[in-house]
């Protein structure tokens, strides 16, 4: 599944979204930083920053209060959920 179809699934109230929440309580969370991410390291990259990835990383840790760690941990979560997240 992308990660479009994700969000849509965690924003109704049907089965399938209550057993992504069972499994993974903060997967709303996470989509939503994910999607973050991705527009700021857009962002970056029209702009002609370098190292865009790492700069949006760093962006993304200290606007949601998160440590390194945990953002790796979403990212391999939304990997192993998401086709589209590399």
């Amino acid at each position: 599944m992308k990660l479009s179809e994700l969000k849509e699934i965690l924003a109704k109230d049907a089965e399938k979204s209550r057993y992504y929440y069972r499994q993974y309580p903060t997967l709303h969370r996470d989509v939503l930083l994910w999607e973050d991410y991705l527009a700021m390291v857009e962002s970056y990259h029209k702009k002609g920053i370098h190292r865009t990835k790492a700069r949006a990383r760093i962006t993304i840790l200290d606007k949601w209060i998160i440590g390194e760690n945990t953002f790796y941990k979403i990212h391999q979560l939304l990997r192993d959920l998401c086709e589209d997240v590399t």
